[in-house]
C-alpha cells in the first residue's frame, strides 16, 4: 500500500460541548472530543489503491469519508468502511477499464472520544442491494460499504440512512460480477447520547452532461457526522464522501462512460443523452446532522 501524507483536525471544546457529546473534558484530552483524520495516497498512477485512516488512541470512528481526485470519472470507489473494532477505516478504489488517467484516493475518519465503542452493524448480499439495521434505541451516524470482487462497470449509486436513522442502505448498478457481493455498514449509537440527528437532503437539477455533479449539503448550526449520497442516471456513481469537522458535507457523482474510447466531445455527449432517455436524473445528499430534530418526509 503506498504511503500516505496525514492530517489531523483537533475539535475545539466550545463545538464539543455544544454538541452534547460528553461533558467539557480538562487536561490533554480538552481539545479532542471530536477529530477528523485524513489520509491520501502518494501516488497518482492508474493502479488500485487503498488507503487506512487511523483514530487518536481512547477514540473510535463514527463516520467514514473517501474520495478519488482525477481519473476522468472512472476511478471507481469500492470501499469505504470501519475496521471491526472501529478504530480505523479504510478506502479502496480502482481504475476503470480502460482508464481515463491517473487518480490519488483519500480517506477519512471522524473519531469520536468515548469510553464505550460505538455499535458496529453490517449485512452482505451476493446481489446490488442490501440494508442494514441499528440495534433498538441506536440511531445510524456513519455510514460504509464494500464491493467485493468488483470489476467492468458495477458502481455504487447510492449509500444512504434510513428516515428514522435506524438503517443504512447501500445500492451498485451496472453489471454484477460472478460471485460479487454488496456489504453495507452502519455506524450506531444510543439515541440518548447525542441530543438528536436529522436527515437532511438536497437535490441537483437534472443536467446530465455536467458530470461531475457535487451536491454540498445545507449549512448546519453544527454540522454532521455520517455523510451519504444517491444517484440515478446512465453510467452515474458516487466517488465522493467528504467529511468536514463541525461543518457542511459534500457528496459528488460521476459518469462512468462505458462507451468505446476515443469518442469526439459531441458523440459522446450525444450518446449519454441518448441513453438519459430512458434513465431519470437525480442527485441527493444525504447526513446525519448534529443538533437538529428529524424532519418528517426526509
Amino acid at each position: 500500500m503506498p504511503t500516505a501524507t496525514v492530517t489531523r483536525v483537533a475539535a475545539t471544546v466550545l463545538a464539543a460541548t455544544l454538541l452534547g457529546l460528553l461533558p467539557a473534558p480538562t487536561g490533554a484530552y480538552a481539545d479532542e472530543l471530536l477529530t477528523l483524520e485524513e489520509e491520501t495516497s502518494s501516488t497518482t498512477d492508474t493502479l488500485a489503491k487503498e488507503v487506512t485512516v487511523t483514530c487518536p488512541r481512547g477514540t473510535w470512528v463514527v463516520a467514514v469519508g473517501g474520495w478519488t481526485t482525477g481519473g476522468g470519472g472512472r476511478a471507481l470507489l469500492t470501499r469505504m468502511e470501519p475496521s471491526d473494532d472501529l478504530t480505523s477505516a479504510v478506502v479502496a478504489a480502482r481504475p476503470g477499464v480502460p482508464p481515463a488517467g491517473g487518480f490519488s484516493l483519500t480517506a477519512q475518519a471522524m473519531c469520536l472520544r468515548d469510553e464505550t465503542p460505538p455499535e458496529r452493524v453490517e449485512d452482505t448480499v451476493s446481489g446490488d442491494s442490501i440494508v442494514a439495521t441499528c440495534p433498538d434505541e441506536h440511531q445510524a451516524v456513519g455510514y460504509g460499504f464494500a464491493m467485493h470482487r468488483s470489476s467492468g462497470d458495477w458502481r455504487l449509486d447510492e449509500l444512504r440512512p434510513g428516515n428514522a436513522l435506524v438503517r443504512v442502505r447501500a445500492q451498485a448498478s451496472g453489471t454484477r460480477p460472478a460471485l460479487a457481493q454488496l456489504t453495507v455498514v452502519g455506524i450506531c449509537l444510543p439515541s440518548p447520547e447525542l441530543t438528536a440527528f436529522a436527515c437532511t437532503r438536497e437535490q441537483g437539477p437534472s443536467t446530465p452532461v455536467l458530470y461531475p455533479r457535487t451536491v454540498v449539503l445545507p449549512e448546519p448550526d453544527y454540522g454532521y457526522l455520517g455523510i451519504g449520497g444517491s444517484v440515478t442516471g446512465a453510467g452515474t456513481h458516487l466517488d465522493r464522501f467528504q467529511l468536514k469537522l463541525y461543518g457542511s458535507g459534500e457528496v459528488r457523482a460521476s459518469r462512468y462512460l462505458g462507451l468505446s474510447l476515443p469518442l469526439s466531445p459531441a458523440a459522446r455527449s450525444g450518446a449519454v443523452a441518448a441513453a438519459d432517455e430512458e434513465t431519470a436524473e437525480s442527485m441527493t445528499g444525504w447526513g446525519s446532522n448534529i443538533g437538529t430534530f428529524y424532519t418528517p418526509g426526509c
